[in-house]
Parts: C-alpha cells; sequence; structure tokens
C-alpha cells in the first residue's frame, strides 16, 4: 500500500514501522471520523498572547494558501508526507501552519531545511548537537509562558540537567515527550526539538506550545473540541470514546503520503508530540487507546 524508501532508525522503529503500515492495510473497523471543518468558536491558546504577536523571521511558503510550512520527522514510524484532515484544518486554523513530514533519519543525516527535529530511542546525536549549537535554547520562551513553564517543571530540570552535565551548556534544547503524568521527569535522549538554522522558528515554537497547552492535549487526545469533548464548569469533559466506536468515513484523509497513498486509521493526528492519553487523563479521568 504504502511506497517505503530506505529506512535507516534502528531496527526497532523498522519493525514498528511494518506494523503500522499492516494495520493501516488489515483493519476493517476503524476509529469514527471527527468533522473536517474546526470550530472557530474554540476558546483561545493557553499560552501567552504576547508570544503569539512577536514578529516572526521569514517563512517559508507551503504547498498551498499562505500558511507557514513546518518540515519535520515527528511521524517517526518511515512514511513522509502532509498532516491533513481535521488536525491538519486545526493547526492551519490556531497556528497557520502545515505540517510536513520527512523520512526519519539520524541527526546528521537530516534534510537542510528542517525546523523540528524529534529524538526518539536515544539517539545521542543530541549531545553533538547541542555541543555544535544547532539547537535553539528554549528555555527564554518557555519562561514567558510560565503555566507550561510550571506544569513540566520537573521534566524540565532532568533534562537540563543532563544536558549540562555531558555538554557544559545551560538551558533547555528539548522538549520531553512521553512522559506518564506532568509530574514526570521523562527519559534521556526522548525530546523535541527546535533547530537553530529554522527558518520558521517562531512558528516552530508556537506548535510545542500548543500542543503542550490544556487544548492541545485535549484535541490531540480526544478529537475536535465540541465534538468529541467539551469545558463544562471549569471542568473537561469526555463526549465520546472515539477509539470504541466503528466505521470511518474514507474520504476523510488524515495523512497523505509522498507517494499519494493516504491513511486514515487514526481520527486524531499520527503527529508525536508532547500530548498523549496519560496526559489527556490527567485532564478527565479518561483513559482511551490510540491504537
Amino acid at each position: 500500500m504504502f511506497f517505503m524508501k530506505k529506512i535507516i532508525y534502528p531496527v526497532g522503529m523498522i519493525v514498528i514501522g511494518v506494523l503500522i503500515c499492516v494495520l493501516a492495510k488489515g483493519v476493517d473497523q476503524r476509529p469514527i471520523a471527527a468533522k473536517k471543518n474546526v470550530n472557530s468558536k474554540q476558546s483561545e491558546l493557553t499560552y501567552d498572547k504576547t508570544e503569539q504577536e512577536r514578529k516572526s523571521l521569514p517563512d517559508r511558503e507551503p504547498d498551498n494558501n499562505n500558511l507557514v510550512a513546518l518540515k519535520t520527522n515527528l511521524l517517526p514510524y518511515g512514511l513522509p508526507g502532509r498532516q491533513k484532515g481535521w488536525y491538519g484544518d486545526l493547526l492551519a486554523e490556531k497556528l497557520g501552519i502545515e505540517v510536513h513530514y520527512v523520512q526519519p533519519s539520524y541527526f546528521a543525516e537530516r534534510d537542510s531545511d528542517m525546523d523540528i527535529y524529534l529524538f526518539f530511542m536515544g539517539e545521542v546525536s543530541y549531545y553533538d548537537a547541542v555541543k555544535a549549537g544547532e539547537l535553539l535554547d528554549l528555555e527564554p520562551t518557555l519562561k514567558k509562558n510560565p503555566k507550561i513553564y510550571k506544569r513540566y517543571k520537573n521534566a524540565f530540570r532532568y533534562i537540563k540537567k543532563y544536558t549540562y552535565k555531558k555538554t557544559g551548556k545551560k538551558g533547555i534544547y528539548g522538549f520531553p515527550v512521553n512522559l506518564k503524568s506532568f509530574d514526570d521527569k521523562g527519559r534521556k535522549l526522548d525530546c523535541v526539538s527546535v533547530l537553530s538554522e529554522s527558518n520558521n522558528k517562531n512558528k516552530a515554537m508556537d506548535l510545542l506550545l500548543y500542543s503542550a497547552s490544556d487544548e492541545g492535549i485535549m484535541n490531540w487526545t480526544y478529537g475536535p473540541e465540541g465534538e468529541m469533548w467539551e469545558r463544562k464548569n471549569g471542568k473537561y469533559v469526555v463526549l465520546k470514546d472515539w477509539s470504541a466506536e466503528e466505521g470511518t468515513d474514507e474520504d476523510e484523509e488524515y495523512v497523505e503520503y509522498s507517494d499519494y497513498s493516504s491513511d486514515y486509521i487514526c481520527p486524531r493526528t499520527l503527529i508525536y508530540l508532547i500530548p498523549n492519553t496519560s496526559l489527556g487523563a490527567e485532564l478527565t479521568g479518561v483513559k482511551i487507546k490510540r491504537f
């Protein structure tokens, strides 16, 4: 079904990629598709407005319209493509971006114009990248967003500690992922970074900050606000458990791959960022399965 280029990630990543492809071909009962049109009345981002209003650096044009194209390996299972579907619409409306996934590779072999890089499964080149000044220090921007800076303080302290120990550089050069809770310190070398050479640093930071916010976590975990979840009396209420639903609309593409095939398995997004079902459950008490 999918055209697979040479993948140079570790063997474990190849196995995961094969399993994902098998699922994509063999699953008959897929999760329910969320609507394409994102509710324009969704609440504002939870991070500081001053960060949204700051002057942007020169931006690269995407494939269509006036969105900023962010190039990243945040789809870590081996298939390059473009985020589509309702989540792609949401990122366009909220942040003015379009996410383009590239072929996974080691950091030294990355595309020269990447904006965001996911260090995954213990890729030690993170330390070399920090030493070489190839990663942006996220801490100045994180400090301007006190809710996020405080919420993930244990993870930030941990990554700062081992980064300084290995490189002698102070700062936060990666936002930890795979957190089991907001208090979790995370795992070494599992983080997402903004590249210093990116021409879209501000938009890249917007994506990280949004994904780490309440709204970002809720949308990633449960689906569009108003259809899958809502705010009620100061709490987040899950309206539907999409993982228990059957059937999908095959006209609703979630990721369009470079060989022009499409993925319909996940009505959320395959993007690999700060949110996960454990963090979603901390906000709602409702744990669901992504796959």
